[in-house]
Order: C-alpha cells, then sequence, then structure tokens
C-alpha cells in the first residue's frame, strides 16, 4: 500500500509537472515514490547517475533505457497505457497503476499539439449495455474501485464535463473525495445557471456554465443552442483547460464521439443485467457491422469485480 501511495503522489506530481513546464516540458520524467517528487525534465535529460528516482516515464516511443539503470521505466507510445519497459522492483499493482495512468499524466503534452483539450470519457454500464434503468436510477451500477478510479481522472484532469440533464437528474458534486487530489473546474453544458447554483457551493473549484443566464458562483460562458465539440475544446483550451473528463450523459458523451472529439472511452462494465433502460451511446443507426465505430488502440483492464474498456483513437464514420 506504501508504494501504491508513492505511486499516487508521483503521478499527480507528474500532471502538474507536465502542466506548468508550458512548452519546455521535456520528454523524459523521474518520478521519486518516496517523496512524490517529480525531477524536472533538464535534470532528467540524461537518466544515467541521476540520483532519488525510481521509476522513468518517457513521452517518447521507441526508446531504449541505457543498460545499467535498473529502475523501473515506461514508455508513452499512444496506446491505452503506458507501456512497460521494465517494473525495476515495483510490485504489479504499482505498475498497473503508473501504466495504467501515467497516460493521462501526460496528457497535456497532446493538447498542446492539437491545440485543444484532449477528452476521456467515461460510465460504468451493465453486461447489457444500460447505464440507467428504465426510470433513470444509477446508482451504482460501477461499485467502489470504479469511483475510485473515476475521482483518480478527476484529480489528474483540469476540467469535469457534464450535460445539463446529468446535472439535473444526478446532482453531482463534480469533485475528488475517494483520492487524494484537486478538483478540477466544474463544466456543465446547456441549461440555465440558476439550475446549477447549487453545485457551487461543493467545491472550492470553479463552476462554469455554457448556456445562459446569471447565478451566484457559477461563470456562464454564453451560448444559444448548440455549441460544436471542437470550439468547445479550443475555447476550454484557450482558458487553461488541457484535459478534460467527460462524465455523461448519453447525449453529451455521443455528441463528442460523433464530432470525432472524444480522445479516450473508458467503459467500465459491472457485472450485472438491468434488462432495459438507458444505453451508453445515441448515435445514428448503421446498416452494416463494418460501419461501426472502432478503436485505433484498446485494452481491458479488470477494476473492483468489473472490467474496464479502454479505447484510444476512435474512428467514427468508415
Amino acid at each position: 500500500m506504501e508504494q501504491l501511495d508513492g505511486c499516487w503522489r508521483g503521478l499527480r506530481g507528474l500532471a502538474a509537472a507536465v502542466k506548468a513546464s508550458g512548452d519546455s516540458a521535456g520528454a523524459r520524467w523521474g518520478l521519486d515514490l518516496d517523496r512524490g517528487v517529480v525531477v524536472s525534465p533538464a535534470a532528467s535529460g540524461q537518466a544515467r547517475g541521476v540520483e532519488g528516482v525510481d521509476v522513468w516515464i518517457d513521452a517518447r516511443a521507441g526508446v531504449e533505457p541505457p543498460e545499467g539503470d535498473g529502475r523501473a521505466w515506461f514508455v508513452d507510445e499512444g496506446g491505452p497505457r503506458l507501456s512497460e519497459v521494465r517494473a525495476g522492483g515495483l510490485s504489479a499493482a504499482a505498475v498497473s497503476m503508473l501504466g495504467l495512468y501515467g497516460v493521462y499524466a501526460l496528457s497535456a503534452l497532446r493538447a498542446r499539439r492539437l491545440g485543444r483539450s484532449v477528452t476521456v470519457g467515461h460510465f460504468a454500464q451493465s453486461l447489457d449495455g444500460r447505464i440507467a434503468t428504465a426510470t433513470g436510477d444509477s446508482r451504482w451500477i460501477g461499485d467502489r474501485a470504479n469511483q475510485v478510479h473515476a475521482h483518480r481522472m478527476r484529480a489528474l484532469c483540469d476540467g469535469i464535463l457534464v450535460g445539463i440533464g446529468t446535472a439535473r437528474r444526478d446532482r453531482p458534486r463534480l469533485n475528488v473525495r475517494h483520492v487524494e487530489g484537486d478538483d478540477p473546474v466544474r463544466i456543465v453544458l446547456g441549461g440555465h445557471a440558476g439550475e446549477v447554483e447549487g453545485l457551487a457551493g461543493a467545491s472550492g473549484a470553479p463552476l462554469w456554465l455554457v448556456g445562459a443566464g446569471e447565478a451566484r458562483g457559477v461563470e456562464v460562458i454564453e451560448a444559444e443552442g448548440a455549441v460544436a465539440p471542437e470550439v468547445l475544446l479550443r475555447l476550454f483550451f484557450e482558458r487553461g483547460i488541457e484535459t478534460i473528463y467527460i462524465e455523461g450523459g448519453q447525449e453529451t458523451t455521443s455528441g463528442f464521439l460523433a464530432a470525432g472529439m472524444l480522445d479516450v472511452v473508458q467503459v467500465h462494465v459491472s457485472p450485472i443485467v438491468l434488462g432495459g433502460g438507458q444505453s451508453g451511446f445515441a448515435l445514428d443507426g448503421i446498416e452494416r457491422v463494418e460501419q461501426a465505430v472502432r478503436f485505433a488502440r484498446s485494452a481491458f483492464v479488470p477494476v473492483g469485480e468489473g472490467v474496464m474498456f479502454v479505447g484510444v483513437g476512435p474512428l467514427v464514420g468508415r
């Protein structure tokens, strides 16, 4: 557990260091798991001889670790998780945590290349693909482990986004509670500021509404009707939001997916059957299986009693 706590501190430090580095971000980062300290890009340019580093994380694919350096080494190859080049003295649980969340700690680098916020969509569903019952009940389809995962993602991302329907129905606090970490900027799409005023006190983080009206504690980004996802992501990026975690609902997630603006899809599959209700995606129907949305790279990751599908680079409209 102590090693896992160190990994989590290191990941949070990595995300903060990458964000703070701006355009000067290096390609290699060293994590001190005992202190939760990240070695600066300049100091970690050459791995050999650098003290106080337990784990090296490299943002360049195809890089080989130097011989004689037995410390853990991970490389970002553009997949759903960092590739483990060498485990060093890490436990299997620590390797899994660094591999899964290290990608998101580095996401700001990709956002700068794209000139827009990078998005990760997440929801929990039943075995028969339902995210809520016919009456709208969804608490809790995902288990405790999935909730912890969601809060780790919230802590690593600059912003968390939901549609006004989810805000009305679930009244989510959109903060970080199950793990150590700072609350992200909370963003609600659509509706009137008065509808989300009650969320303002759930966190000290800013609360933005893309819509209309005025309310205490709510910053309104005025918009009439739907705004194209790409336009929103460039706007958020200009406001310093480089990574966004999208937690629904169905229409919001599907809208970003259909527009080609959902970079990563995380679907937690719980071992239950609902037999009916709301599905995770609402897209135009297709006539042939070959027209289905597919992913450039994907993986299944055990999470609690279920399993989480992680898909990178959805290929829409093929």
